[in-house]
């Protein structure tokens, strides 16, 4: 009796399942039927390719009732036969993405389109368009690229690849990523996020000071293209000594925007010139990523595209300059021996590293909000291919524009020489004698020779600075040449903010969501977010102050 009892409680088990199991390919089938008609057949094989993959994945167990209604277990052949009907039954939480725990919704990016901007934009920072064309120029010009392409390969596009998949997978910051590949391995992302950190801070000061820069721009003239002036009572006035000794641009720089002090050991004073200006940085970060991508992914529209218009137009000016070709033979020409040098390829090595923004979390950040599905060894290979072409195409542009002001430089020198030449011998065609020499002047007047200026185009090029150098001194220097210089100074300095806050997104975003997603917060709902985003702000802020008093320079050279 009780085994018979058994068979027609299972037998109800399984007319039940099957019962649900029809209903489920009915409601599956319309399903799909209205999606093929509304988007095409392509959706259609998607919704059916990921079906088939929750039904290898589910499980049905019978009700517990029904366990103790039977009075005891099923054998194992009835078990057997039981599985085999509930395999294709799907059940509870079916749709729950990979990485979600507990079925937490997570924001995604509004479009592809988005999401590629945001990671080229992250990519094609600072580091392509003041780094890459000073590396080019002193490890051998054109043979430079030949290890930069290899690295590409070898390292660029394939770790780019790793952090965009294990982040599009498992849907999480660089910390939760970590600790699921691996509890042992959750260090990494720890470190990931300090390190985020620690460029989040570096990225805004460089804000700040594009930001002081660009509200000097708004001026006619420039205030770095003079030097200023020291009034006396009298009426008269005479031109500070130290901008004379030096140049406008590199006296508006040191002491006019940093105020730097001798040595790192004497902070003195707070710059509060440049504090106001990191304080707006802050705020604009925040305003950015407070809503998470629903703000930042809109704003990547601008901030992306807005660098590569103003890179053409400074293109479409260079080459139209006299002196450009000089700049771009210095630049490409190649020194096949520096290939031979370990030093260019660890150089070449670390450029691919900071300028695709790799091991910083912020990758796997932005690739966390894709679908699963999502074909991301095609976005590494793009984004890559975009991040080098960008780098080649910015040290064109920064060439042809330093080659029109080497030769200014080198004009200027040689007419300073020719004076004194005029002046010692009434003509420029003889051989001067060495430095030191007496020499006749007159009937009765023997002088020393003096030391005539050395002038070498080639010298004025190679000497060509970097970073921030190369930025606030040697461009800015070269604007001032230019007509409408306010205008040329607005973009370009709208060009570098962009570019930084850019990759300020991804920074911030790769130690913020490392983070927050420790469940310090309820990371998903928008008010613990941007409570979240304006406590990390707000701890960011007064950290990087440490570079906005007088040795701030200095500092700011050991973050670099």
């Amino acid at each position: 009796m009780q085994s018979s009892y058994y068979l027609v409680q299972l037998s109800d088990q399984i007319h039940r399942i099957a019962c649900q199991r029809a209903v489920i390919q009915l409601s599956f089938g319309n399903k799909a039927h209205r999606i093929t008609q509304q988007r095409g057949p392509g959706n259609f094989n998607d919704l059916q390719k990921r079906s088939s993959i929750k039904k290898r994945t589910t499980s049905q167990s019978i009700p517990e009732e029904t366990h103790k209604a039977m009075g005891g277990s099923p054998t194992p052949s009835e078990k057997a036969t039981l599985a085999t009907t509930e395999g294709d039954v799907p059940e509870g939480d079916a749709f729950t993405k990979p990485g979600e725990e507990g079925g937490d919704e997570r924001e995604s990016w509004d479009s592809k389109w988005q999401y590629l901007l945001a990671v080229i934009g992250y990519a094609v920072g600072l580091g392509s368009v003041w780094r890459f064309p000073y590396l080019c120029q002193k490890n051998g010009g054109g043979a430079f690229l030949f290890p930069y392409l290899i690295m590409l390969a070898v390292e660029g596009i394939p770790i780019f690849y790793l952090e965009l998949a294990v982040g599009q997978r498992l849907r999480k910051g660089a910390i939760g990523v970590w600790n699921q590949v691996s509890p042992y391995a959750g260090g990494i992302g720890v470190a990931s996020a300090f390190v985020s950190f620690n460029v989040a801070i570096y990225y805004n000061t460089i804000i700040a000071w594009c930001l002081y820069y660009l509200s000097k721009s708004f001026q006619s003239p420039l205030p770095w293209s003079d030097c200023p002036k020291e009034d006396f009572h009298n009426g008269t006035y005479r031109e500070i000594h130290e901008c004379v000794k030096s140049s406008p641009t590199e006296y508006f720089w040191y002491r006019e925007t940093l105020d730097i002090s001798p040595d790192i050991n004497h902070p003195e004073r707070f710059n509060w010139k440049i504090g106001v200006c990191l304080l707006v940085a802050w705020i604009l970060t925040y305003l950015c990523m407070a809503k998470g991508i629903a703000s930042s992914g809109k704003v990547v529209y601008v901030t992306a595209t807005f660098p590569y218009l103003v890179l053409v137009i400074f293109f479409v000016r260079g080459i139209t300059l006299p002196g450009m070709e000089d700049g771009l033979k210095h630049l490409f020409m190649p020194d096949w021996a520096k290939i031979w040098d370990p030093t260019v390829w660890l150089e070449a090595g670390t450029q691919i590293f900071f300028s695709l923004g790799l091991a910083f979390g912020g990758l796997i950040a932005f690739s966390s909000y894709n679908p699963v599905h999502n074909n991301c060894f095609r976005d590494a290979l793009v984004c890559g291919i975009i991040n080098c072409c960008t780098a080649i195409f910015a040290a064109i542009v920064v060439f042809s524009v330093l080659g029109f002001k080497a030769n200014l430089t080198y004009d200027e020198c040689v007419k300073e020489r020719d004076t004194i030449m005029l002046e010692l011998f009434n003509t420029t065609d003889v051989t001067p004698p060495p430095p030191g020499t007496m020499i006749s002047i007159g009937e009765e007047q023997d002088i020393p020779m003096p030391v005539l200026p050395y002038c070498d185009l080639q010298d004025i090029l190679k000497n060509s600075a970097s970073g921030t150098g190369l930025a606030f001194i040697v461009f800015t220097e070269a604007i001032n040449q230019f007509p409408w210089a306010p205008v040329w100074s607005i973009l370009f300095f709208l060009m570098l903010f962009t570019l930084g806050i850019d990759s300020e997104f991804a920074s911030g975003r790769g130690f913020m969501a490392g983070l927050g997603h420790q469940k310090i917060f309820s990371w998903p709902k928008m008010p613990a977010r941007q409570l979240w985003v304006a406590v990390a702000s707000g701890f960011c802020f007064p950290v990087s102050t440490v570079e906005n008093y007088h040795n701030g320079g200095f500092v700011f050279l050991t973050f670099d």
